[in-house]
């Protein structure tokens, strides 16, 4: 088996790290299967949402800087840019989660640590178990953070939370994690909350669903009038079309939608 756990059930996909014995720490082999997986889930219109968790004892202890580190060519293979992504290699596995169509969901237990938050970082839902401790770790080993951290966490938290949690790489804990918008719910069965999460989403319109988050997540970047261009653009994909008829009818008849892969 591999680093990456990688399951559908109907519309949902699960995907899990697989190192449980190293903390899912990310080598090189979880770089590249994370990112195909990515890449899978982009591609099928049939997945709905994703729930994103790690096996074990943690969600992810951050990089295995032993095993990455062997081999010199591995630091600029993760770390050079290409001209088919605007994210390298170590970027992609935080970043390419916002740029699914699909909601995210993650489940957060143990250690969330450096490279581990920040792809925690690019789900659009963090759901903590109360064992569950978040650190931007990278200041412990003279680094900066630099897998994606710059285009997630300064929508989610405040800049001064960032700062002193980047410059102290403390360990919060999931309750605090919550006051300071690192998660978006503590649960003692943050699984159970999250699967079920999901699989309500999964009930909804998908195309309502990807193009609302497509909204909220370029709305930020635009001006006001630009938003609301956005808006009236992206609603012109939904308005009317057969999901968003299924929808209504659904509602009208009192019975459950059937909805068709999103378009």
């Amino acid at each position: 088996m591999g680093c990456i756990k990688y399951e559908k059930e109907g519309p949902l996909a699960k995907v899990g790290l697989n190192r449980p014995e190293k903390y899912n720490g990310i080598n090189m082999a979880m770089f590249n299967e994370l990112i195909a997986t990515i890449e899978e889930i982009s591609s099928d219109k049939t997945i709905r949402a994703v729930l994103l968790y790690g096996e074990g004892k943690g969600f992810c202890s951050g990089l295995d800087f032993t095993e990455v580190v062997q081999q010199p060519q591995n630091i600029p293979y993760l770390m050079n840019f290409s001209d088919e992504k605007i994210a390298n290699k170590a970027q992609q596995v935080g970043y390419a989660w916002t740029e699914l169509p699909v909601p995210v969901i993650a489940v957060l237990h143990g250690p969330v640590f450096g490279g581990g938050f920040q792809i925690a970082m690019g789900a659009d839902i963090r759901i903590a178990s109360p064992c569950a401790k978040l650190s931007i770790m990278e200041i412990k080993w003279g680094l900066i953070p630099d897998m994606s951290i710059t285009t997630t966490l300064p929508y989610i938290a405040s800049l001064d939370v960032i700062k002193e949690l980047m410059w102290t790489g403390r360990k919060v804990l999931a309750e605090e994690a919550k006051e300071l918008g690192l998660v978006t719910y503590v649960d003692e069965n943050a699984m159970a909350r999250g699967l079920s999460l999901a699989q309500h989403i999964c009930q909804q319109s998908p195309d309502a669903i990807s193009q609302s988050k497509k909204m909220l997540n370029e709305a930020i970047q635009l001006k006001h009038a630009e938003r609301l261009k956005l808006e009236a653009e992206l609603q012109s994909k939904v308005l009317g079309k057969s999901n968003q008829l299924e929808a209504m009818q659904a509602n009208f008849q009192k019975r459950t939608a059937n909805y068709k892969d999103r378009q």
